[in-house]
């Protein structure tokens, strides 16, 4: 049942994501939730579960973006720029 809405909410997710408010959501979201880092935690089995959790949100997103690994770099990339020129 899913399926049959998944162009819909694939162009919603792009409508969102791919404004420059988006960008910048987006590429917190990916530092914040442990897009770049391990997941596993020495707290132990339960924060690691919580970690891949989180993860997994991010992971969501950019799949329903259908971003090529080259995109993704080149989005990161510009708004770590712009951040870094920035007060935000």
């Amino acid at each position: 049942m899913l399926s049959k809405f998944l162009p819909k909410y694939a162009s919603a997710y792009k409508e969102v994501f791919e404004t420059e408010a988006g960008k910048i959501v987006l590429s917190h979201m990916m530092r914040r939730y442990n897009f770049y880092s391990p997941t596993v935690s020495a707290d132990g089995a339960h924060r690691t579960y919580f970690n891949e959790g989180q993860r997994n949100v991010v992971l969501d997103i950019l799949g329903m973006l259908s971003y090529t690994e080259q995109e993704l770099r080149d989005i990161v990339r510009a708004i770590s720029e712009e951040e870094n020129e920035s007060e935000f």
